[in-house]
Order: structure tokens, then C-alpha cells, then sequence
């Protein structure tokens, strides 16, 4: 059984999200990554949806297979990464450098 902790933001251009997975059940690592997560800031237009789950493999497609939600949707293991594209395709064009 894995954990899975995942941020989910959409755009024009279609959906994404940061996807952390675990073994850890006892919510150890679960906590850490929602602390992570919350150590950014957010843009006050936009926000991303949290979702925390188990399923039967540590893989973003067992996500996706459980829940058709998530289907089509850019998967971003990096935390980094989910932020730098959160904020290119959040940020309006005339804000950008």
C-alpha cells in the first residue's frame, strides 16, 4: 500500500500536479511533504487542490486508475519543477521577465 500526496493546479493548456508517493502509512513522510509544500507561496489568483490517498503501487497511473479525475493530467515529481511551472503558466504574460 503507498500514499500518495498530490497538488493539482489546471491551466488553459490542460492539468498538472506534484505527485509524492510512500510506503510510509504511519504519516511520517506524508506530513513532510505537505510541509513542503506549504513552505511556498502562493500566487493569491491561483491556487492548487491537495489530495492525499492510498493505492496498491506507488506509481502516478494507480492515482489515475483509481480516480478517472486525474487522467491527462502532467505529472511533476520535483517540487521545484511544480512551482516554476505553476508560476510560468499562473503568471500573466506582462508580469513576466
Amino acid at each position: 500500500m503507498y500514499r500518495h500526496v498530490i497538488a493539482y493546479s489546471v491551466y488553459p493548456g490542460g492539468a498538472y500536479a506534484y505527485h509524492f508517493a510512500t510506503a510510509d502509512l504511519k504519516g511520517t513522510a506524508t506530513s513532510k511533504a505537505i510541509a513542503r509544500l506549504g513552505q511556498h507561496e502562493r500566487d493569491a489568483d491561483h491556487h492548487y487542490g491537495l489530495h492525499v490517498f492510498n493505492t496498491e503501487a506507488a506509481s502516478f497511473a494507480s492515482v489515475q486508475a483509481m480516480d478517472p479525475y486525474f487522467e491527462g493530467c502532467l505529472e511533476i515529481t520535483d517540487l521545484d519543477e511544480f512551482f516554476d511551472f505553476y508560476r510560468r503558466v499562473h503568471t500573466p504574460q506582462s508580469q513576466q521577465g
